[in-house]
């Protein structure tokens, strides 16, 4: 039975905080793309915010369970994911090629795109639709860790 929308919420928020820090991390591990992680990172506090924004929303105004996506068993898996990431960064040295590699299973594991799914649902929300406008200048994480490998030859 999928979790209700504000534990997914909870979970959520925890992921985008944790990926932040891993970014922020790696740009202090690799100074030569301290610039390019700490674009990722800036953008998953972005993500925390936008989401504490709809949860506040939620808490206040009961946003329907109906806008929550079905397919989320994974944000377990996620968050085990990015924590196990985090703490992976604290104890081994590994090259800039490992470190894109650990961001791009973050950036395709299920937590990440639950909250894409959540924030492009069909709804008449006015409060989806303002979260929208906020997400509008978000540039896929994906694409931008793939184009970054590609430029670089990594």
């Amino acid at each position: 039975m999928p979790k209700n929308i504000t534990e997914n919420l909870k979970l959520c928020i925890s992921i985008e905080a944790m990926t932040a820090d891993i970014y922020h991390s790696f740009s202090r591990m690799f100074p030569e793309a301290a610039e390019f992680w700490s674009y990722l990172a800036a953008s998953e506090e972005n993500h925390t915010t936008i989401l504490l924004t709809f949860a506040g929303y939620h808490l206040v105004s009961g946003l329907p369970n109906s806008i929550v996506p079905d397919s989320v068993s994974e944000i377990d898996e996620t968050f085990k994911l990015v924590d196990s990431i985090k703490k992976k960064i604290t104890k081994e040295v590994f090259s800039l090629r490992e470190a894109l590699d650990m961001a791009l299973r973050i950036e395709y594991s299920m937590g990440e795109r639950y909250f894409q799914e959540v924030i492009t649902q069909e709804t008449d929300s006015d409060i989806i639709r303002t979260l929208r406008k906020m997400l509008t200048d978000e540039e896929l994480h994906a694409a931008k860790i793939e184009s970054f490998m590609a430029e670089h030859k990594l």
